[in-house]
């Protein structure tokens, strides 16, 4: 724990949406908001556009964000990551349906959808879904829902964005926010990058 290796720092965790929840973040700085793991790849263009500039206007002078991104890599891998031998991503990605058929009272059914994440090369990002293997529909009764699928139509259950710095960096500038650093692993494969508001 953070806390406990590190007893100089104070940390507060929060319970919360990140997306709805920034005005928990003390306002007392300095303040280093980290928002790690590549979550910040799962969020379409618009919506981390959105986080960003949201971030940028929380953050003071004194503070930073620290972000980690997955990068760009060589396809094949890609695909290799996300079909591994164990099946430990489908798992997480089937778990999708469970969730939402507990929660909302639906009626997926694991058999009828085979799972197919797709790179898709003009966006960088892995398209993750499941594909119905034969016309069928689903109910989400909480949502007082009928969802007709085709056979072979895509269920998209997320994205996952690769970054290059190129072009994440003027993601960056258009909401408000400079690089102070950029450290990546020796193969090139992920980083962390140090931002804070412009000034």
């Amino acid at each position: 724990m953070i806390a406990v290796d590190y007893p100089a720092l104070t940390v507060e965790p929060i319970a919360g949406d990140f997306r709805r929840g920034l005005g928990a973040i003390p306002a007392e700085g300095p303040r280093l908001v980290a928002f790690l793991g590549s979550t910040i790849g799962n969020l379409y263009p618009s919506q981390r556009a959105d986080l960003l500039g949201r971030l940028a206007a929380e953050l003071g002078p004194d503070d930073a964000l620290l972000l980690g991104i997955d990068l760009v890599k060589d396809p094949i891998r890609l695909d290799r990551a996300y079909h591994d031998a164990g099946g430990v991503t489908e798992a997480f990605v089937r778990n999708a349906l469970t969730a939402v058929n507990r929660e909302l009272a639906a009626t997926f059914e694991q058999g009828q959808f085979v799972y197919d994440p797709r790179w898709n090369a003009e966006r960088e990002w892995m398209d993750i879904a499941l594909r119905a293997v034969a016309p069928h529909s689903v109910a989400v009764g909480r949502l007082d829902l009928k969802l007709p699928f085709r056979a072979g139509e895509r269920l998209r259950v997320e994205i996952s964005a690769k970054f290059r710095r190129e072009r994440f960096e003027p993601e960056l500038r258009s909401a408000g926010l400079c690089v102070e650093a950029w450290w990546t692993d020796a193969a090139d494969d992920f980083a962390l990058v140090l931002v804070r508001p412009e000034e």
